[in-house]
């Protein structure tokens, strides 16, 4: 997972999940907040890095519930691709792991 992405996971009320950027292109201080109570931490996590990566595009073409409908999509085929793979489910949770034993805890912090 990209240096400039770091993860939070901790309760909200208003959403599943939630991402924060100060850049989009090059990527700079990404913020993901996961409710994992909620849902998957994976495709939460998935489903936010696209509203960033896909950022430029949907911003100049559609309006949000048009955004969130085509970022549900992918997250659906991304979700799926990765889920049914032994080694890309791991790959994905040991970036996630790796994510958080640097942060230093699971967000007692917050």
């Amino acid at each position: 997972m990209h240096k400039e992405v770091h993860l939070q996971f901790r309760p909200l009320n208003d959403a599943t999940a939630r991402v924060d950027w100060e850049n989009v292109s090059p990527p700079s201080r990404v913020r993901i907040v996961v409710d994992h109570d909620q849902d998957g931490r994976i495709r939460c996590i998935i489903h936010e890095l696209l509203h960033l990566v896909l950022y430029d595009i949907m911003e100049q073409n559609f309006n949000t519930e048009l955004q969130e409908t085509a970022i549900d999509a992918w997250e659906k085929l991304l979700w799926e691709n990765v889920s049914f793979s032994p080694q890309k489910l791991g790959s994905w949770r040991r970036a996630i792991a790796k994510k958080l034993e640097h942060r230093g805890a699971l967000d007692e912090d917050s």
